[in-house]
């Protein structure tokens, strides 16, 4: 992860646990970050040489603090195929996220979320809400791979097929 996408992403953070009064909530400002587990599959298992990989990845973002009191958790699934290897690998742009109130976010990412099974250094996409709660606001989305102790073993082998990531999701709108 960049310099600059570290300070953007700290931005976020730090401007949601800033802003956490009501007249804030009261005017409009909607400031919302969750933090989770994403376990992820990968079919056919991933090389170290590129091949056409499918995604498929379920998030629980278990740890939620916001402006909006009654969202607590969220879920999202992702499935989306790419060219990828065990180095590296860019998935899915869009994103739906379920909300425990049972509402939904739509989240279009400007770019892909890169995924680095082999290594645990962060990728930072950014994006919007398009549609559902939030609408308009502005999103950082972080994951972070976790290796494991057989993976560089299975990338040399018959392929890494399993991964697990740490996800956030910050969600700003300074509009009134």
């Amino acid at each position: 992860m960049s310099s600059s996408s570290r300070h953007l992403s700290r931005w976020f953070f730090v401007v949601a646990a800033l802003l956490g009064t009501s007249s804030f909530a009261q005017s409009g400002l909607h400031a919302l970050t969750c933090i989770g587990a994403q376990d992820m599959a990968f079919s056919p298992g991933l090389k170290l040489l590129p091949a056409n990989v499918t995604l498929t990845a379920t998030t629980l973002l278990d740890t939620c603090w916001s402006l909006e009191p009654d969202i607590t958790s969220g879920t999202f699934q992702v499935e989306s195929t790419s060219n990828a290897s065990c180095a590296r690998g860019s998935f899915q742009d869009e994103i739906l996220i379920t909300w425990n109130t049972g509402e939904t976010s739509t989240i279009s990412l400007n770019t892909p979320v890169e995924v680095r099974p082999l290594s645990p250094s962060g990728t930072t996409a950014y994006g919007t809400v398009t549609a559902g709660r939030f609408e308009g606001s502005l999103v950082a989305t972080t994951m972070q791979s976790i290796p494991g102790d057989r993976d560089l073993l299975n990338c040399l082998t018959g392929g890494l097929t399993q991964g697990l990531g740490v996800v956030s999701v910050s969600i700003l709108n300074v509009q009134p």
